[in-house]
């Protein structure tokens, strides 16, 4: 809002700014909290009825100040939150760099191993349904 949009006669458009009164302690809260925006950790800081709200962004809820330990709670918790993606991401990135070299197995588990591999079904090829219906006919046939 400027001087101009209040049809003000004033050579100088001048920017208008309106402020909430507050106490003495909610100013300090209040520029505390907007020294926190200022850093990026907070998107949003307002007063509504001599109260104080931050909210992280537009998808979050919006949360009111009482106090600086409150403050500093909410930005420390703020500081740590991690979209949901790249929460993911990170946590694949620290098994990659945690993974250790493959186990070895023991003599036992290899024959364990390999008799099971023996001791499966062999694969048997498929056939067409056509060739197993003619040949059942042939075998009836024959007899």
């Amino acid at each position: 809002m400027s001087s101009a949009d209040l049809d003000i006669p004033d050579p100088s458009t001048q920017t208008i700014y309106i402020t909430e009164h507050l106490s003495k302690s909610s100013k300090q809260l209040y520029n505390e909290a907007r020294t926190m925006r200022n850093e990026r950790i907070f998107q949003f800081v307002w007063t509504k009825a001599g109260k104080i709200y931050v909210r992280r962004n537009e998808h979050q809820r919006a949360i009111r100040i009482s106090s600086s330990k409150m403050l500093n709670d909410v930005a420390d918790e703020f500081k740590s939150y991690k979209p949901p993606g790249e929460e993911a991401n990170a946590r694949n990135q620290s098994v990659e760099t945690n993974r250790q070299a493959p186990v070895t197995r023991t003599r036992s588990q290899s024959r364990q191993r390999t008799l099971n591999e023996q001791w499966k079904m062999p694969q048997v090829p498929a056939t067409s349904t056509s060739n197993k219906s003619s040949t059942k006919r042939n075998n009836y046939t024959s007899k």
